[in-house]
């Protein structure tokens, strides 16, 4: 960092001119007063989001492999330099490492980071520009971005201003965490979700938009770089990693080591949400919203049914008259092997029906529990409500009444006891 400290502290911006638009001597010395750091990116724990749909939405979009980028050192010096010294032709971007031009495209980004991995379908580049056009289709999609992320509609004001993550929907609040180490990356405003956000995670959720990734990324650089008031880096990872590959890092540069603490997001990173796990759905309560939110198991573990022993195969006897039908032995052979066949696959099926049936039996035990839980509690409600209304009818005051639904409350487990109590007192009342 020594190196940049000596950039000249009066230059300052021209208002209405972007720092590309500067003269070419002004812009480094411009760039580096305004940095204030570099945003850090993080990989997501190997096991603890498993069933709870985060990696296959990642998956789906192509971007998995930034869930697992191994984001333990940086060049900071290397990624300093290359950064303050941009130009841009199209989407590429070059820099200049000690001398020497280095240029990072989205094809680059693509196969060093292996993202924006789909070849079924065709990415789009994400412009919000063409977003914010009035027309149907577009208010339409916002609506219903705003349905996913939020799970309510908002109007086209919202667009305008950023909004608390804590109304995400506990899955997108997930999506939005992780994200802001990764396809979002920023420092600023970090407990509020931008329009753009929204967009992305929406299409991220539902998997219904295709966006390139080394598209954000080339674009996110470039707009801190001729942003006055974008003072991090973005991808500063990223670029460290891709700048070494490209043979920018020399073997005797500094490196920053970082912890596994401070790289790595994991269960505890949302302190608003509980998970939890049932015998058949992964469960995920939001403190804040006071939402439940339930992933079905895609497979539950039984005991597998005893088989059957494999029947041999037939030897062939040396011994055999030669002088048979070489073609009646071949149809002999294969018809056993098909008979074996038939009864490997009729093993199959039954295990797969077995399978099936122990899990509904779990699913329904589920909802059979829930809903006794349930009516207890509409049960617990009534008898106070009575005994609050038999209390007041015979003069309990406000300072025995605590008191009196304490007993009752200890009284729960007796449950036919305490509603013949509570009957009688609502005969009491009534007579």
């Amino acid at each position: 960092m020594a190196e940049f400290q000596g950039h000249n502290e009066a230059l300052k911006c021209i208002p209405g001119l972007t720092l590309s638009q500067h003269p070419p001597e002004q812009r480094k010395d411009l760039f580096l007063k305004k940095l204030k750091s570099i945003v850090i990116a993080k990989s997501v724990h190997p096991t603890e989001f498993d069933g709870y749909t985060i990696r296959e939405r990642f998956s789906k979009m192509g971007w998995e492999q930034l869930l697992n980028f191994n984001c333990d050192k940086i060049y900071r010096r290397v990624v300093i330099q290359w950064t303050s010294s941009l130009s841009r032709n199209g989407d590429e971007l070059t820099g200049i490492v000690d001398g020497k031009s280095y240029t990072i495209t989205p094809a680059i980004v693509r196969d060093l980071l292996k993202v924006d991995t789909r070849t079924d379908l065709q990415y789009a580049r994400f412009n919000q520009a063409d977003l914010q056009t009035i027309t149907d289709e577009n208010k339409i999609r916002w609506l219903e971005a705003c349905k996913t992320v939020f799970g309510r509609e908002l109007d086209d004001v919202a667009k305008q201003f950023a909004i608390s993550v804590l109304n995400l929907t506990p899955l997108v609040k997930i999506l939005w965490g992780i994200g802001l180490w990764t396809f979002h990356p920023r420092l600023e405003y970090p407990n509020h979700v931008l329009a753009r956000e929204i967009y992305l995670l929406h299409a991220l959720y539902t998997g219904d938009y295709l966006h390139s990734f080394a598209h954000l990324m080339i674009d996110d650089i470039w707009s801190m770089y001729v942003d006055e008031y974008q003072q991090t880096i973005p991808h500063g990872y990223y670029i460290s990693e891709i700048l070494n590959r490209l043979g920018a890092v020399s073997e005797n540069e500094h490196v920053e080591v970082v912890d596994l603490s401070h790289r790595q997001i994991t269960r505890s990173s949302f302190r608003d949400l509980d998970f939890s796990e049932s015998p058949t759905r992964y469960i995920i309560y939001d403190r804040v919203l006071k939402q439940r939110v339930t992933v079905l198991k895609k497979a539950i573990e039984v005991d597998a049914p005893p088989q059957s022993p494999p029947h041999p195969m037939p030897i062939p006897n040396p011994h055999a008259d030669m002088t048979n039908n070489p073609e009646d032995l071949i149809k002999k052979q294969l018809s056993q092997s098909k008979k074996q066949l038939d009864e490997m696959m009729s093993i199959v099926s039954n295990m797969q029906k077995q399978m099936e049936q122990q899990a509904f039996k779990a699913e329904r035990r589920e909802q059979e529990r829930e809903l006794r839980e349930q009516e207890q509690e509409k049960r617990a409600e009534e008898r106070e409500k009575l005994a609050e209304i038999w209390a007041h009818a015979n003069g309990v005051d406000e300072f025995q009444f605590p008191f009196f639904c304490s007993f009752l409350r200890t009284e729960r487990s007796a449950n036919n006891q305490t509603d013949v109590l509570l009957t009688e007192l609502l005969a009491d009342l009534q007579s």
